[in-house]
């Protein structure tokens, strides 16, 4: 574990007897789920080898992993002790700025790369520049967490200097989820907006399927990016033997396209165990033509995808009766579904910066009040 983790593990402890309802329900759920992957586990087979530890092996990474969510939910506490002290809106300064600050040491890294030394860069295929991957395997979540930094940044505070720095660091991740999520999020903050303009009645039938359009067109081609690739599985084939080590195939999405279907396929209600994939997906049952990889944090899709691979259909069932009582505290649909875009577009559960909106809303008078509803839906420069 990593010592934020240690930490707010700690800290999820120390809260336990205060700990938040929606907080509360989110811990029932992760020990549910602990003790079904214990009761599961020995009817199931496991390629302890790739483990780097005995603490990674069967059993121990559920645990590992049980301890990391709740790492997480400690933080949401966290999050939402500190909102109620600061204000929603200081919160949200305090943390765009020190990651404006922390985007000029990535960048100075990332170029650092160019003299020779390997850092927080690695190689893509077909890429013209370096992607960074800032300290992550690859570039996917770097870019997903900028991408909800600029969404946080529109909503909250509308600095311009913090949109162009998060930008180039969301271009030179190279991050297809991450543009993908920015992009979902801009349609909608537009259409919002724009419905609520004085010229919405006059242009409403040519403007919206204009930017309907546009947006689809941008969702198609980053979709055909996968398509591509996932369609023609015998070129799919010729290119994993040719290139082994191309972990952005053999470890990444288009990979866990087929492993994950074929584990849904065989472990439909409660899925493959809590913190399982790592040790299933090398098993000739699931990996098809795909080869064995050494990297142990493979984790093919993540977000609301390994919901449902771990924890089966009545996992994804209860994450939405626990999204169904967050709504009911703070009467706000558009944070809600925004709170969740980062596991929509395939964010870790175990990383940190996905439940920081979900921490904001856990103090439900916050969000609640007009001006914060008038900034999920138009943002903050709108209404100044």
């Amino acid at each position: 574990m990593k010592l934020s983790e240690i930490i707010f593990l700690l800290y999820a402890l120390l809260c336990l007897k205060k700990i938040h309802k929606v907080t509360y329900s989110y811990f029932i759920l992760f020990t549910f789920f602990l003790l079904a992957t214990f009761v599961k586990n020995p009817f199931m087979s496991f390629d302890n080898s790739v483990a780097p530890s005995f603490l990674k092996t069967s059993y121990w990474i559920s645990i590992s992993r049980y301890l990391e969510l709740i790492a997480c939910l400690g933080f949401t506490e966290y999050i939402c002790n500190i909102s109620k002290k600061i204000g929603v809106e200081g919160l949200v300064r305090l943390i765009l700025n020190s990651s404006y600050y922390f985007s000029f040491l990535l960048i100075f890294l990332y170029l650092l790369n160019y003299l020779g030394t390997d850092w927080i860069s690695v190689s893509h295929e077909g890429s013209f520049f370096l992607r960074l991957k800032g300290f992550y395997v690859e570039g996917g979540p770097l870019g997903l967490m900028y991408s909800m930094l600029i969404v946080l940044n529109i909503l909250f505070v509308g600095k311009k200097k913090y949109t162009l720095i998060f930008l180039v660091i969301l271009i030179l991740s190279q991050s297809k989820a991450g543009v993908s999520c920015l992009c979902a999020y801009l349609a909608i903050y537009w259409i919002s907006s724009f419905r609520q303009s004085r010229y919405y009645s006059r242009f409403k039938y040519i403007l919206l399927p204009i930017s309907v359009v546009f947006f689809l067109i941008v969702f198609v081609f980053i979709s055909n990016i996968y398509i591509q690739r996932i369609v023609d599985t015998q070129m799919l084939q010729v290119y994993v033997n040719n290139n082994p080590e191309d972990y952005s195939v053999t470890a990444g999405r288009i990979s866990a396209t087929f492993i994950l279907h074929e584990m849904f396929i065989k472990n439909p209600i409660i899925g493959i165990g809590m913190g399982n994939y790592p040790l299933l997906r090398n098993l000739d049952e699931y990996r098809s033509f795909f080869p064995v990889i050494s990297i142990f944090d493979a984790s093919g899709y993540g977000g609301i995808i390994d919901v449902i691979n771990q924890f089966g259909l009545l996992g994804l069932i209860l994450w939405g009766m626990i999204l169904k009582k967050i709504y009911h505290l703070t009467s706000n649909w558009k944070i809600v579904f925004l709170s969740q875009f980062p596991f929509f577009f395939g964010v870790q559960m175990t990383f940190l910066y996905p439940w920081l909106l979900i921490g904001i809303m856990l103090d439900g008078t916050q969000i609640q009040n007009e001006k914060c509803d008038r900034l999920i839906t138009y943002g903050r420069k709108d209404i100044q």
